[in-house]
């Protein structure tokens, strides 16, 4: 059995959702941020695996989930695509 060490913290640049640029995840325009150039939402409305000590859940965001918030922020129709929140 192979066992994976607990490495040194991590400081990353989170940054804040807004109105132009809402939540991946829960579509919230304030209290969520994205991080790791868009890879990793932490949202505070939709709980995942991965909680966060400072509040919130981390959410891997695919690239799928990234072209529905475009099309979200553009009013698109975005029936066809499809988000993978964890």
């Amino acid at each position: 059995m192979r066992f994976n060490e607990a490495g040194p913290a991590v400081d990353v640049e989170w940054t804040l959702v807004s109105a132009k640029a809402p939540c991946i995840i829960c579509s919230g325009e304030n209290g969520c941020r994205r991080g790791f150039g868009n890879e990793f939402a932490c949202c505070t409305q939709v709980a995942s695996e991965w909680p966060l000590s400072s509040g919130g859940w981390v959410h891997r965001v695919c690239r799928h989930s990234r072209v529905r918030a475009i099309k979200d922020a553009r009013g698109d129709d975005t029936s066809r695509a499809t988000t993978v929140a964890s």
